[in-house]
Order: C-alpha cells, then sequence, then structure tokens
C-alpha cells in the first residue's frame, strides 16, 4: 500500500479555496460599504448596527446576508419599502471578486494546490487587504471628494509590513518599501505645490499624496510611474464625457448654497435631509448645480483613477513589464 502525500493531504480542493475566497468577499464587502458611509463622517464602523434611515428599523442578520438579501427584499426595507441603494450589493460583489483573483494572485506567487492552507492564506490576504482599502477609497471619494488618512495609513502599514514577511517572495525588500512611501509622495507634494502657486487653485489633493505613498510602500518606486501615467491618462478619458455635459462634477466645497429664503421656507426638508446623510440606508451622493463649470475649472476626484492604476499593477504587473514598461 502506497502512503499518500503529505502535502496533498494538507492541501485544500480548489473549488472549495474559490467558495471560501468569494464568502470572505462578500463578507468584507459588507463591511465595506459600513466604512464607506461612516468613516468620512467620523462615526464609528462598530456601533450602532445597521438601521433603515426611513423608519428605524434595525437590520436583522438574515438581512444582512451579502448580495442575497439585497435581491430578496427587492432593494426595500423589509419593514417601511424604503428603496436601498444598490450601491450596497454592488461594492459587495466587487470586494468577492476582488478576494477570488487575490486567491488566484497568491496561487501564482506561491506554490500553487502544493502549498499549506496556512501558506496560501498568508499569500491572499495581503492583496486581498489592499483591494478591500481601494474600493473603500473609491466609493468615499466618489461621493466626498476625500481620501480618509487612516485608509492610506493603514494601506501603508500593510504595504511595510508585506515587504517584512514576503519580501523574498514579492519582490520588494523593505527598504525599497520605504524608498517607494517617499517616492510616492513627495513627487505629488511638489505639483501640488508648484500648481497652486502659479494657479491659486488646489489641484490635487493631500489624500492622493497618501494614496501614491501607500502604492509606493507595497509595490516600491518602479511601479510609481506607471501608476502614475496610467491613472493621469485614464483621469483624462473618464474626463471626456464630462466635457459635453453641463452637470459637470463639483466639489461639494465649491457647491452652490440655496438661497437663504429658500432655506427658511423647508426646515422640515431641509432637516429631513441631513437624517438620511448620516445613516447608511442613504444614497447620499452629492448632485451638482444645473449651470455647467468652466472647462479650465472643471475637476473630478482623482482618487479612483490612482486606485484603478494600483488594481492593474497588482493584477498585470508582469505584463505591464514585459510589454509596456521595457519601452
Amino acid at each position: 500500500m502506497v502512503d499518500a502525500d503529505p502535502g496533498m493531504m494538507t492541501a485544500m480542493p480548489l473549488w472549495l479555496m474559490k467558495a471560501t475566497a468569494l464568502i470572505v468577499g462578500a463578507c468584507f464587502g459588507s463591511f465595506a460599504n459600513v466604512v464607506i458611509h461612516r468613516v468620512p463622517r467620523g462615526l464609528s464602523i462598530v456601533r450602532p448596527g445597521s438601521a433603515c434611515p426611513g423608519c428605524g428599523h434595525m437590520i436583522r442578520w438574515y438581512e444582512n446576508i451579502p448580495i442575497l438579501s439585497w435581491v430578496f427584499l427587492r432593494g426595500r426595507c423589509s419593514s417601511c419599502h424604503m428603496p436601498i441603494s444598490v450601491r450596497y450589493p454592488m461594492v459587495e460583489l466587487m470586494v468577492a471578486i476582488m478576494s477570488l483573483a487575490s486567491l488566484f494572485l497568491a496561487l501564482s506567487t506561491g506554490d500553487g494546490l502544493q502549498a499549506s492552507p496556512g501558506e496560501i492564506a498568508a499569500l491572499w490576504f495581503f492583496p486581498f487587504s489592499l483591494t478591500f482599502l481601494l474600493v473603500c477609497i473609491i466609493f468615499i471619494d466618489l461621493e466626498h471628494w476625500i481620501i480618509p488618512h487612516v485608509l492610506t495609513i493603514i494601506g501603508i502599514a500593510l504595504g511595510i509590513a508585506r515587504s517584512l514577511l514576503l519580501g523574498d517572495v514579492v519582490g520588494v525588500a523593505w527598504h525599497e518599501s520605504l524608498i517607494g512611501a517617499a517616492a510616492g509622495a513627495l513627487p505629488i507634494v511638489l505639483i501640488i505645490e508648484v500648481y497652486f502657486r502659479l494657479t491659486g487653485r488646489e489641484g490635487m489633493g493631500y489624500g492622493d499624496v497618501m494614496l501614491m505613498a501607500m502604492a509606493g510602500a507595497w509595490f516600491g518606486y518602479i511601479a510609481l510611474p506607471f501608476i502614475l501615467l496610467a491613472a493621469s491618462l485614464q483621469g483624462l478619458i473618464g474626463a471626456i464625457p464630462m466635457l459635453a455635459s453641463r452637470n459637470r462634477p463639483v466639489p461639494p466645497w465649491q457647491k452652490q448654497e440655496p438661497p437663504a429664503d429658500q432655506a427658511a421656507e423647508k426646515p422640515a426638508e431641509a432637516d429631513g435631509a441631513q437624517t438620511k446623510d448620516v445613516d447608511e440606508g442613504a444614497d447620499s451622493t452629492p448632485q451638482p448645480p444645473s449651470a455647467a463649470a468652466p472647462v479650465r475649472q472643471m475637476a473630478i476626484p482623482f482618487g479612483p483613477f490612482i486606485a484603478l492604476a494600483v488594481f492593474e499593477w497588482l493584477f498585470f504587473q508582469d505584463l505591464i513589464l514585459t510589454h509596456i514598461m521595457r519601452f
């Protein structure tokens, strides 16, 4: 009788790894929705529990199953039938997909299916944590035009920890991670200061500085030229459709305030809007004014495009180095 290979006995079937990655990712996607809503508002991500903004109904556990609950509830509160934003299942699905992609990346980075579950979990954890933070940053920046420093600081710390623990495997040593963080931040600071002195306006924010530092901490300075160039080009492409639109995005701090007499006429409606804005179920995306802003003053959040370029480098680094960066 031939003894079984001990390494194969400890390995998990691939289908079980995929299912686990998707389920864990979807659960973290539900938590990402909490982060997206509460962190920019300075609220606790632990308490209180999620509740309907319309009737105060506390969300039960079976109403909080990622993706499925939104489908079964038909996108409405089970108590008052207030609509629930489609953003919630979309974020949960995105994070679940990123978890599965991080699993494939872990298998391609390590010893594949021959690695132990613990080794695969360690190689999965770091890219998944990066994608989780990036998804949160994308949706926060799109809604609030800010990138909370707490998220990028956590990202920088995880990037340095990754280089310390897995530097030989991922190809980024700890000193390259530190240099990359500095190299990612300093040029953006220079661009911000020069642009402000030439135009008197802010072109980028320091949230973008921290996000580029986060990218450098994860991948070292070698990735920064691609990330900055790809983010800039993709941001330019994303801005083209807005040039023809009268409802161009306007930063919240430049939004036109309603006349004082209108604000005094409907205090109850104003208060109600504010209440929905601070509750998780509300869709509080700021609406731009009807008048189009001048083209030279048009602005768009840059963080989502940096995040997109980081995604591209994370999952297609070898392809980029082989076919793009060599030129």
